[in-house]
């Protein structure tokens, strides 16, 4: 007789956890996201500049 594996796919363990406040308000606040967009910018033209020099 052969065992059968029993999969518990349902588990809390499966579900990604939950964001706080802090992590919240970081995705959400505009102030912020425009401060990132402009340092990757800053950084992805400063390899492209060296690339063509």
């Amino acid at each position: 007789m052969e065992k059968k594996i029993e999969i518990r796919a349902y588990k809390d363990e499966f579900y990604p956890p939950v964001p706080t406040k802090a992590t919240k308000f970081w995705r959400t606040n505009l102030v912020y996201q425009i401060y990132k967009f402009l340092r990757l910018n800053y950084k992805i033209m400063r390899i492209v500049v060296k690339g063509h020099s």
